[in-house]
C-alpha cells in the first residue's frame, strides 16, 4: 500500500510539474515578434524575392536551351526573353507583397510557438541581438541564395531528366482511359 502511495504520489508531482512546465515554457506573442524582428524576417523576403528572380533566371535559362533545338529564329528568340522576363518580374512582385509578407509572420509566430520554449527564444533574441549573431544573420540569405543559385542548374537539369523518364509513359497511360 505504501508502495502504491507513493507511486501515485510521484506520478501526480511529475503530471503537475510537465502540465506546469508546458504551461510556462509556451513563448510569449510579443517575444516571438522580437525574435522575428532581430532574425531580420523582413529583409529575409527582400532577399527571397531576389533569389527568386535568380531561381526564374535560372529556369528560363534552362527552358531557353530546351528552345535552341526548335526551329526559332533570334529575333523570336529575344521576344520569348522579353516576355518571359515581363512576367517573371510580375509574378515576383506579386510573391512577397506586405499582405503576404504579413501573413507569413503570423504562420511563422504561430508555428515558432508550438515549437519554441520562452528559454529558446529569449536566447535567440540575444544572440541575434548580439553583433556574431547579427553578421551571421545578414550572411544567411546571401548564403541560401548562392547555394540555391549553385544547385538549380543541377536540379532543373534533373527534373527534365525524371520528366522525359515517365512523361511519355504517363501520356501513354492517360491515352488509354480516355480513347475508353
Amino acid at each position: 500500500m505504501k508502495r502504491f502511495l507513493t507511486t501515485a504520489t510521484l506520478s501526480l508531482s511529475l503530471t503537475f510539474a510537465t502540465m506546469s512546465l508546458a504551461h510556462a515554457a509556451k513563448p510569449s506573442a510579443e517575444s516571438l515578434v522580437k525574435l522575428q524582428e532581430v532574425s531580420l524576417m523582413n529583409s529575409q523576403f527582400k532577399k527571397m524575392a531576389s533569389m527568386n528572380d535568380d531561381l526564374l533566371n535560372n529556369v528560363i535559362q534552362s527552358e531557353l536551351q530546351q528552345l535552341k533545338d526548335a526551329e526559332i529564329t533570334p529575333e523570336q528568340l529575344e521576344r520569348i526573353k522579353e516576355v518571359i522576363a515581363t512576367y517573371s518580374k510580375k509574378i515576383n512582385q506579386e510573391m512577397f507583397t506586405p499582405e503576404i509578407q504579413n501573413q507569413l509572420i503570423e504562420r511563422f509566430i504561430a508555428t515558432a510557438g508550438e515549437y519554441y520554449t520562452q528559454k529558446e527564444v529569449d536566447a535567440m533574441i540575444d544572440f541575434y541581438s548580439s553583433d556574431l549573431g547579427k553578421s551571421i544573420v545578414e550572411k544567411q540569405g546571401v548564403v541560401a541564395q548562392a547555394y540555391m543559385t549553385d544547385i538549380m542548374p543541377t536540379i532543373i537539369e534533373h527534373a527534365h531528366k525524371v520528366q522525359e523518364k515517365y512523361h511519355p509513359q504517363m501520356i501513354d497511360e492517360l491515352s488509354k482511359i480516355i480513347k475508353k
